[in-house]
């Protein structure tokens, strides 16, 4: 069961619940990422632009609650924590196979 459950993708709805509601369905690491740049380019934005007065407030990218820590502190168990607490090894990262040349 828990194999199956590690092979989750990251927008599933069952990592969403482990990751701290439903607010987090869909956001994956890749919108986590993007997000991050959003937010980057728009404080680029306010320091090299030419303001006449102050620079406009640009708002940071919209996240889910608790995106700065507070869902970890709230959680249940990982699926780490379950192998750990049956004796079970940690597995390895996923490293993708190389796909065969087809033609």
């Amino acid at each position: 069961m828990l194999d199956l459950v590690e092979a989750l993708p990251g927008d599933s709805a069952t990592v969403a619940a482990m990751r701290g509601g439903r607010e987090w369905r869909g956001w994956t690491k890749q919108v986590e990422l993007l997000a991050d740049v959003y937010d980057a380019i728009n404080v680029g934005t306010r320091a090299t632009g030419r303001w006449r007065r102050k620079p406009p407030k640009i708002p940071a990218y919209p996240r889910p609650k608790g995106a700065k820590g507070a869902a970890a502190k709230r959680r249940g168990q990982s699926i780490a924590d379950v192998r750990r607490a049956l004796g079970m090894p940690q597995l390895p990262p996923h490293i993708p196979q190389p796909q065969p040349k087809t033609q």
